[in-house]
């Protein structure tokens, strides 16, 4: 952890775990799997601590942050649905509907809400999977919404440097 800034993780357990939300097409859940902490890479919490004191410097030496709610999410639910619909109806009629359906690419969701000296903040980044390998894409999607959230906390609290 950097000097100077004490972070407390008050996460609930279950934040900290991978889970597949649902496994029911029809529930607003499914295709979306909760990233934990042994998924996401770098340490969401480290990374966190040492976004803060490199982009915050000195304005948060001596503060404390603590962190109510940390969650990474990888949605893949358009993709999902669209298979699911061309698997149980097939052929002709399964091609059309799953030409119907959204087309939009898996992302990152990153929800983050801290408690800074009293101050709550919070910011939700959903970044999109590019091309090419997915393990390779998930990370760098992961860092990308990790590094906007930073940013978009550090504005809240008015100390993101120029």
């Amino acid at each position: 952890m950097p000097s100077g800034l004490t972070v407390v993780d008050r996460r609930s357990p279950a934040e900290s775990e991978s889970e597949i939300l649902s496994y029911n097409v029809a529930n607003e859940q499914y295709g979306i799997t909760r990233l934990g902490d042994a998924q996401v890479i770098p340490n969401r919490v480290a990374y966190l601590a040492a976004q803060l004191q490199q982009k915050a410097g000195q304005r948060l030496t001596g503060r404390s942050v603590t962190i109510e709610h940390f969650t990474v999410h990888l949605n893949k639910q358009a993709a999902y649905r669209k298979f699911a619909a061309g698997a149980a109806v097939g052929g002709a009629v399964g091609s059309a509907i799953q030409s119907s359906l959204d087309p939009s690419r898996p992302f990152i969701d990153t929800e983050l809400e801290l408690v800074v000296e009293a101050r709550r903040v919070s910011s939700r980044q959903r970044v999109n999977l590019g091309s090419g390998p997915e393990q390779e894409q998930v990370a760098a999607a992961i860092k990308v919404s990790l590094d906007a959230a930073v940013d978009d906390v550090i504005r809240q609290l008015g100390v993101l440097r120029n």
